[in-house]
């Protein structure tokens, strides 16, 4: 048997963990492999690999370093693009250390060959987050002469779209809508008030209203 100790950059209320982490093994066959979450460093070492998602802090690097030297595989499973030096530092690094790196896109899969050897990075789609099956479905635009903007992501990536939000700062000709993690009187919103900032809550269809 296969044992594999998880790990991941949020439990099921983070849409990326379900996504990644928690979908990607739902329906393993339990004879076959057995997935262990959150364990201690010295339990984990009884697996024979190790699957991080996001998660490249010193303390899961060091994990990852020992995994390989003592023989074992290490998958690394990325979604975000980093923005600070310290994080981009710190996935290179797991970048090298893994014996396999999996992520989302085909744009992301096409990135990181350029840093690793290409035949370690393999693409694993997300499936659309919108009931709790494993069914693919998809959604139709409804109007398709909707200009309005929606954006949806970790407050850390927002540096990546701020360019979009000084333009329509300046030119405010449609509904801008973004969607992440915010604090109370968050600077976000204090620099870019024509923009309409929706904190990310399990309970949040309930407490906000989104005007369409």
């Amino acid at each position: 048997m296969l044992k594999i100790a998880a790990y991941a950059n949020g439990g099921l209320e983070v849409a990326s963990s379900r996504l990644r982490s928690y979908y990607l093994f739902e329906e393993v066959n339990p004879k076959l492999i057995k997935v262990f979450r959150d364990l201690s460093f010295i339990r984990s070492l009884s697996c024979n690999c190790l699957h991080l998602h996001t998660l490249y802090t010193p303390t899961f690097v060091f994990r990852a370093a020992i995994f390989r030297i003592l023989g074992k595989k290490v998958f690394f499973d990325i979604v975000d693009q980093a923005v600070k030096t310290k994080h981009k530092i710190a996935i290179f690094a797991m970048l090298q250390i893994a014996t396999h790196v999996t992520v989302s896109t085909e744009l992301t899969k096409l990135f990181y060959e350029k840093q690793v050897i290409k035949k370690k990075v393999y693409l694993i789609e997300d499936i659309l987050d919108v009931a709790p099956s494993r069914k693919r479905k998809f959604l139709d635009r409804v109007n398709n002469s909707n200009k309005d903007i929606f954006y949806i992501g970790h407050k850390d990536t927002l540096p990546s779209i701020e360019a979009l939000l000084k333009l329509h700062s300046l030119k405010n000709t449609r509904t801008f809508t973004v969607i992440t993690n915010l604090r109370n009187k968050d600077e976000w919103e204090r620099r870019y008030p024509s923009v309409n900032f929706i904190d990310w809550e399990i309970d949040i269809l309930y407490r906000r209203d989104i005007s369409g």
